[in-house]
């Protein structure tokens, strides 16, 4: 799996992934990555940092020749999963991701895509990337959708649904894509402490 896909499973499912446990993950396939995080929001319910230590726990209680996750054949899902419930799975996904992406700081002036006018000079959104061109993408958010112009160098990076984070500019009458801001993992750093009680003098 690509590291951005492992991020986002975890990210729906209220974990983050230190980067040494993204390391660890991103070779395994669809299936090891599930049953990961089944195992480990059953077992730990509470927790919402994965580090290494706790993927070598849990990966050692579900061994790859043993992984198991049912797969739905495509006339199952379609008799058992409607319109509603699909509509309903992408709106949660993308609001899960969204609220990672709305404390980003490189995403100034950030607006919806309904605010967006042509006397918009500089802004970021936040949307679903619903159709992909080679110099273009369309992205839809809650209140509504807008084509952008991009370069082909930055729509080889995206994929249909994607949730990401865009910094736009406006060039002659067109709308164009700067920089797209990814719901990465957060770096944890270990801060070293002693267990001596110490005095500090501060002086002018």
């Amino acid at each position: 799996m690509l590291e951005r896909e492992v991020i986002e499973k975890f990210l729906l499912s209220g974990l983050q992934l230190t980067p040494e446990a993204v390391d660890m993950l991103k070779n395994l396939n669809e299936e090891m990555v599930d049953e990961l995080i089944l195992s480990i929001k059953k077992e730990k319910p509470d927790l919402v940092f994965v580090t290494p230590d706790v993927i070598e726990k849990f990966l050692g209680k579900t061994p790859q020749n043993k992984v198991k996750v049912k797969k739905l054949l495509k006339k199952d899902f379609l008799e058992k999963v409607s319109v509603d419930d699909l509509t309903a799975y992408y709106r949660d996904r993308y609001e899960r991701i969204r609220r990672f992406l709305v404390g980003k700081l490189q995403l100034f002036n950030l607006i919806s895509v309904n605010k967006i006018t042509q006397r918009t000079k500089r802004f970021s959104l936040i949307g679903m990337v619903k159709e992909i061109g080679s110099k273009w993408l369309i992205v839809e958010d809650q209140t509504g959708e807008i084509k952008l112009l991009i370069d082909e160098s930055l729509t080889s990076k995206l994929v249909e649904d994607d949730v990401v984070g865009l910094k736009c500019e406006k060039r002659d009458d067109s709308f164009w894509v700067m920089q797209i801001v990814w719901p990465d993992v957060p770096l944890v750093r270990n801060v070293n402490k002693t267990k001596e009680k110490i005095k500090v003098l501060f002086l002018p």
